[in-house]
């Protein structure tokens, strides 16, 4: 499930949580990542803690890092 926003220079989507299996409220999607897309040149980042540490960042920084 995705959410989006956008701003001058940007796209946003938030990716959230969705899933039927865990016996949650239906009606609560926990954000899990966030996508950062540039409007002009399509250059894709992330905010996913995993993505963070894959690419050796600090995931606790929630900082938006770029996806190659």
């Amino acid at each position: 499930m995705a959410s989006d926003g956008q701003d001058e220079n940007y796209y946003y989507f938030d990716i959230r949580s969705d899933n039927e299996k865990c016996g949650g409220d239906p009606s609560v999607a926990p954000r899990l990542f966030s996508y950062q897309v540039n409007k002009k040149t399509g250059e894709l980042k992330t905010d996913s803690m995993d993505w963070a540490e894959k690419v050796g960042k600090d995931p606790g920084a929630m900082e938006y890092n770029r996806i190659d």
